[in-house]
């Protein structure tokens, strides 16, 4: 960097550096807790943050926090650790099946009510906890105050990616992006890893 540039932050990534840095110490507190109380949960092998496991966030009033877990879980199988046994009593707003299996990101919600039943919902985490978690985040779906928290993405070049996105409908190919001004191969390399194709 030149002497006498000064790195100027606009409100929103300022705002947004912030909260991912306090996530990033919620989620860290979260995975420190988890590990010293695991005995909460005895039946599921878990392990560290890594690109081999699943990283799953659990809410609601049974337990809170984010798993990492081998692939091949089935919803069912962490019920179960939960002590929910009567799986014929789950209620959804979703067509959430217990036998289904679990995916990397997703945000599982479980409410116990007092008369046995137990509420589901299944969802997909936020951009920002993908993020902190290192997992990429939609192109298709993000937000500019999602695509902000990239690093080397800014306000305008949000902008121009969600106006792409406005035109042309749904990327199909990362390399899309790439018709944006000031996007070329060497920035394109660069954000590749923090970005995927997927459905609205």
């Amino acid at each position: 960097m030149k002497k006498g540039h000064k790195i100027i932050l606009t409100r929103i990534q300022l705002c947004g550096s912030v909260f991912v840095a306090f996530l990033a110490i919620i989620i860290s507190l979260s995975i420190f807790l988890y590990n010293e109380n695991f005995h909460a949960l005895p039946k599921i092998p878990y392990g560290y943050q890594s690109k081999d496991c699943m990283a799953v966030e659990i809410d609601g009033n049974v337990w809170k926090g984010i798993l990492f877990l081998p692939e091949g879980l089935r919803l069912n199988d962490l019920l179960k650790t939960m002590n929910i046994e009567n799986i014929s009593k789950i209620f959804s707003t979703r067509n959430i099946d217990a036998s289904m299996f679990l995916k990397d990101c997703s945000k599982i919600t479980v409410i116990r009510r007092n008369n046995d039943d137990t509420f589901i919902d299944v969802e997909n985490l936020t951009a920002t906890t993908r993020l902190v978690l290192k997992r990429p985040i939609n192109i298709n779906s993000a937000s500019l105050e999602d695509f902000v928290l990239v690093p080397g993405i800014g306000e305008k070049t949000a902008q121009k990616i969600i106006g792409l996105r406005n035109k042309q409908g749904k990327f199909k190919q990362l390399e899309e992006i790439m018709n944006i001004k000031g996007i070329k191969q060497k920035k394109f390399e660069k954000l590749r890893g923090y970005l995927y194709i997927g459905e609205i």
